[in-house]
């Protein structure tokens, strides 16, 4: 026996399935334009602008990153209070305790930030040189200045000393002789 839809020609069909996929809504993931209208990214972006970084130039001396730029100030000034704070921080006997917390320790801070004997801090450089961050600044303690003038001179004068009493003991002797 044959089927009802036997006498309905196939490309009936055909015809009336693309009639309907014309009409069907697309779903909002799909695009309505036709394929091939635009070009896929890939084919567009080369794979070299895909890396991270691409805007970036580097040698073996020095990195550049165009992005990192904005937050350089930024990282200067921190830099400089971490080192300014540095140099006047004191520590604390008790590990609980915060060394800022306490008065004693506050007048420790401001009096060797007033004192002359201070220790001075330079303005930080650094440079990115992609692997690693080289900080340099330089640190001078006064203090331990003054320290090393102190022992200094003192080595000055004992080998003074041990010297005018070499000469000394040197020229008894001689003149014993005669």
């Amino acid at each position: 026996m044959a089927s009802p839809l036997s006498a309905v020609p196939r490309s009936t069909f055909t015809h009336h399935s693309k009639q309907l996929q014309h009409l069907r809504r697309s779903a909002s993931s799909s695009t309505p334009f036709p394929p091939g209208l635009f070009k896929a990214p890939a084919s567009i972006i080369k794979p070299w602008k895909a890396i991270t970084g691409a805007q970036e130039w580097q040698t073996s001396a020095y990195h550049y990153n165009r992005q990192t730029l904005k937050t350089l100030p930024a990282a200067s000034q921190t830099t400089d209070k971490l080192l300014r704070d540095y140099a006047t921080m004191v520590k604390s006997h008790n590990p609980g305790l915060s060394s800022a917390a306490s008065s004693s320790a506050r007048t420790a801070i401001a009096a060797r930030r007033k004192s002359s004997e201070k220790m001075y801090v330079s303005g930080s450089t650094a440079r990115d040189f992609g692997d690693r961050v080289v900080v340099n600044a330089f640190m001078y303690d006064e203090a331990e200045a003054v320290a090393q003038e102190k022992a200094k001179r003192m080595q000055a004068r004992d080998k003074a000393g041990a010297e005018r009493g070499a000469g000394a003991g040197a020229g008894r002797g001689r003149s014993g002789r005669r």
